[in-house]
């Protein structure tokens, strides 16, 4: 009968933390401060979750670091996920961490109530020599507080303050306690800034859809664009809706200026001064306005929009009685409104309507209703909301009915026992 050497995973773990608790460490080399639980400050507990952790070096001298989130999963052991960083002296460097945030019951807000640890480490030659610093940490220890998503909602995440028609999927249908339309509640992130984009995948993995609405596009990093494209491949849902003004996305001919280069349409041309009368069957269920005279920029695709894309939402138009086909005219009848692409598993989607302006130019009053330049819209019997109507069925076309959760990569996560 042969016999080997037991082995036990959590030996190297066990030596670390004796070499730590001999190696003293001064409680103000490392300021330790939680920026973010979630992008948008929304966690479901069982996917993975990011962190945004702010340390700031107290020390006379560079280190080479390991910021380590420390939670108790459903086995009871102690799960390690970190991530190397540098830190120069009085510098603050935030760095995003990914896990996964445990199911301790029936209810995400217990979860987000458990307390875990956040610590940097020293490093020397790849090995932890001290701890710097350490905070204790829940839900509602970063600069704002957690929400709570549970596992029978779904997310979305907005990239911008704008409202993008989504009101209505997050309110209750009466006596169910959830949209009955959607057969779930959907919880709506909203006000998340292109910066505070996560760096990796892992972190939307929550979202069954991200709309960006009406952030500015240059506050987008290449790798917070990369992990933007690897969501919508492994089944993501990504909504770009054009701004009435200007062109941040270029894709008037260079929409190679931007990192989402890939995921956009080759072909598109802006029209100006369009009547917003013109656009009501694609807009809201009404067809009176406040304002006839209310005009507004959009943008329309060809029939082949390029790198894939196809036409989704097309403007009202004449139906020929011979072929039964859609007819063209010179103006605006029949124009393509948005376009769809497969990516990966996912699905890109750009809107040519800027319902989002559309929106905010009536909450704000800013214009007369006398007809001056684009004057103040406003659809009778119909919530405000209802101007994101194209939004909402670029959701509804594209809703996927599976959790796209993933393993966190191995590199990223070590397992404690006890």
């Amino acid at each position: 009968m042969k016999t080997g050497t037991r082995r036990f995973p959590g030996w190297r773990t066990l030596v670390a933390t004796a070499l730590l608790a001999a190696a003293p460490a001064r409680a103000g080399d490392v300021d330790v401060a939680l920026v973010r639980m979630g992008v948008g400050n929304h966690v479901r507990p069982g996917d993975p979750t990011a962190l945004l952790v702010r340390a700031t070096s107290n020390l006379t001298a560079p280190v080479q670091a390991r910021v380590e989130w420390a939670v108790r999963n459903a086995d009871g052991d102690t799960a390690l996920y970190s991530r190397d960083v540098a830190l120069a002296p009085g510098a603050p460097v935030e760095q995003w961490i990914y896990g996964v945030a445990p199911i301790t019951s029936a209810s995400a807000v217990s979860s987000l109530e458990l307390v875990s640890t956040v610590r940097v480490l020293q490093l020397a030659d790849g090995r932890v020599t001290r701890l710097l610093g350490e905070r204790r940490i829940d839900g509602n220890a970063g600069e704002e507080p957690a929400v709570p998503v549970e596992s029978t909602e779904a997310l979305i995440g907005v990239v911008g303050d704008g409202r993008a028609g989504l009101s209505a999927l997050a309110t209750p249908t009466p006596t169910l306690g959830y949209c009955a339309s959607m057969n779930e509640l959907t919880k709506v992130a909203r006000g998340i800034t292109a910066g505070a984009l996560p760096d990796r995948w892992q972190g939307l993995a929550s979202f069954e859809s991200i709309i960006w609405t009406n952030a500015p596009v240059q506050g987008l990093g290449a790798e917070q664009a990369r992990a933007l494209l690897d969501w919508t491949q492994r089944g993501g849902n990504l909504v770009i809706v054009l701004p009435e003004s200007g062109d941040p996305w270029g894709i008037g001919g260079r929409r190679d200026r931007t990192p989402l280069a890939p995921a956009l349409p080759e072909h598109a041309e802006r029209r100006d001064a369009v009547p917003v009368e013109s656009l009501l069957p694609a807009l809201c269920r009404s067809g009176v306005l406040r304002n006839e005279k209310a005009r507004t920029a959009i943008w329309t695709f060809p029939e082949e929009p390029g790198n894939g894309f196809t036409p989704l939402i097309r403007a009202p138009g004449r139906v020929d009685s011979r072929t039964g086909n859609l007819v063209t005219g010179s103006g605006l009848d029949g124009r393509v409104l948005a376009v769809r692409r497969p990516f990966g598993f996912g699905f890109v989607t750009v809107v040519g309507i800027d319902v989002d302006g559309l929106d905010r130019r009536l909450q704000d009053g800013a214009v007369d209703e006398g007809g001056r330049g684009v004057g103040r819209i406003h659809a009778q019997q119909e919530r405000s909301e209802r101007l994101g109507a194209p939004c909402t069925l670029v959701l509804r076309h594209t809703r996927l009915r599976h959790r796209r959760v993933e393993a966190i990569p191995d590199v990223l996560h070590q397992v404690q026992s006890g």
